[in-house]
């Protein structure tokens, strides 16, 4: 496997499934408004920062399919094809997100209310989706370090930790502020999905130790995985630490005015750090690739 093709899935398997759980969690402080009003109409228009980073994940992942051309074909094998069933769902989740985002700046024969909120739901359902699909892919029978139940909590413990820390970024930036019991929640799904994850990856590297063909040990081929996981550890912390920063920042202002260099400068910092420790940590399980055979 080439390196441009690792960087392409794991650009893919980190921006995407981080981009739909932080739509997500945005769609679901939009869905409880018992109305539409400024605040939801501003929700929906700061959708696509999330839906942006979703679409950087499919475009990076296009990269490693040769040509355009063959992203058709990809699409043709929808059912008999793991592959095809992931790229037939994430453009499934972008066309349905992106309808409702346009949708958002329609300031004329407005939806009713309830029909907007079947819409939302199907747009969380589809971002599950396309996570689960993601999560799935890589069961491949041939390939025994891949072809493991932990490979699919890995992919779904990083979503929880960057997806949240994204939505938690974006809404503490907004006029009104989310509820604090909201952002506050938001971080502690990821605090508590970076705690899961060092489990899981804990257990992965156990694990190579027993996966083993001619060649010699899945473990020789990243005996630095160790390294990956504190080095996730430490970025992750300290880019949550950072988000936490900027939000309790925010709150404390309550006219409604408080952007300021220093809380952009956390929150990016943050967001930059977690997403930073997500790809290096996803780079070893794309170097971890060991058929049965040679």
């Amino acid at each position: 496997m080439g390196v441009d093709i690792r960087i392409a899935l794991t650009l893919f398997t980190v921006l995407a499934p981080a981009g739909a759980l932080a739509y997500l969690f945005m769609a679901l402080r939009i869905f409880i408004q018992p109305k539409r009003n400024e605040k939801t109409e501003l929700l929906e228009h700061f959708l696509m920062v999330p839906l942006g980073v979703s679409i950087l994940g499919l475009i990076s992942s296009a990269t490693h399919l040769g040509t355009p051309a063959n992203s058709l074909y990809v699409l043709m094998g929808w059912g008999r094809s793991p592959l095809s069933n992931e790229v037939t769902v994430a453009v499934i989740f972008l066309m349905l997100t992106g309808m409702y985002w346009l949708y958002s700046f329609v300031r004329s024969k407005r939806l009713p209310w309830l029909v907007v909120r079947f819409w939302l739901i199907s747009n969380c359902l589809a971002a599950l989706w396309l996570v689960t699909m993601i999560s799935v892919v890589y069961a491949i029978p041939t390939i025994p370090t891949w072809n493991s139940a932990l490979v699919p909590l890995e992919l779904w413990v990083l979503a929880l930790s960057t997806g949240p820390l994204l939505a938690a970024a974006i809404l503490s930036f907004m006029t009104p502020k989310a509820p604090r019991s909201y952002l506050l929640a938001l971080l502690g799904i990821s605090a508590c999905a970076i705690v899961a994850s060092l489990i899981v990856f804990s257990m992965k590297n156990v694990e190579l130790n027993a996966i083993s063909n001619a060649w010699g040990s899945a473990h020789d081929l990243v005996p630095w995985y160790p390294l990956s996981i504190v080095t996730w550890a430490v970025l992750g912390v300290f880019g949550l630490l950072f988000i936490a920063v900027s939000v309790l920042r925010e709150q404390k202002d309550k006219s409604g005015a408080g952007f300021d260099k220093k809380t952009a400068l956390f929150s990016f910092g943050g967001i930059a750090l977690v997403f930073a420790g997500a790809i290096l940590i996803r780079i070893p399980f794309y170097m971890m690739h060991l058929t049965v055979g040679l």
